[in-house]
């Protein structure tokens, strides 16, 4: 697909995902724990969390789509102007 290092993609491309996904991971842990810690079993809080990253990564995936092609746009229509 070209995303080779010779196209520029370095270990810091990948290492903006890994830094953003762990921001993201903390937070989303401590909300979790906040909202079933004393109110479900340790075996509904485990098939609880892997049905939920199941459905945030398919969404993370639509925002990130989105997000990128109405960037992608924006700096087109930016570019256009000039």
């Amino acid at each position: 697909a070209g995303f080779t290092v010779e196209s520029g993609f370095t270990d810091e491309f990948l290492s903006m995902y890994k830094d953003l996904i762990e921001v993201l991971a903390k937070q989303e842990v401590t909300v979790f724990s906040k909202a079933v810690t004393g109110k479900l079993s340790f075996d509904e809080m485990t098939t609880m969390a892997e049905t939920g990253v199941n459905l945030i990564n398919t969404l993370l995936g639509i925002l990130h789509r989105r997000s990128i092609l109405k960037v992608s746009r924006e700096i087109n229509r930016g570019m256009n102007a000039q």
